[in-house]
């Protein structure tokens, strides 16, 4: 079984590669995991999927949900670290 950490670690991967380069997701996950030393782990891939996934899927309501909470900040001047962690944590406590 592999670690929720990692899991959630590819999955901010996933996301970041696609908040920047704005690609269908699929393609991001296929150019992710054909470029990753943890392309062998398919319970790994599957639950980084998920979230990543999840998180696209809800991208409008997670992106109004930290316009709603976040104070003096746009979310397009935010770090791109920081918005998709931001994405990725609202995402899983909201599933």
């Amino acid at each position: 079984m592999p670690s929720r950490r990692k899991a959630r670690e590819c999955a901010l991967q996933l996301l970041f590669q696609w908040d920047l380069a704005r690609d269908l997701p699929e393609r991001i996950q296929e150019i992710y995991w054909t470029n990753t030393r943890r392309s062998d782990d398919v319970a790994l891939q599957a639950i980084s999927n998920r979230l990543f996934y999840g998180a696209v899927e809800s991208i409008q309501e997670l992106d109004e949900a930290i316009r709603t909470h976040a104070e003096n900040w746009r979310l397009e001047r935010m770090p791109a670290v920081d918005r998709n962690l931001l994405r990725l944590a609202i995402y899983e406590l909201t599933v």
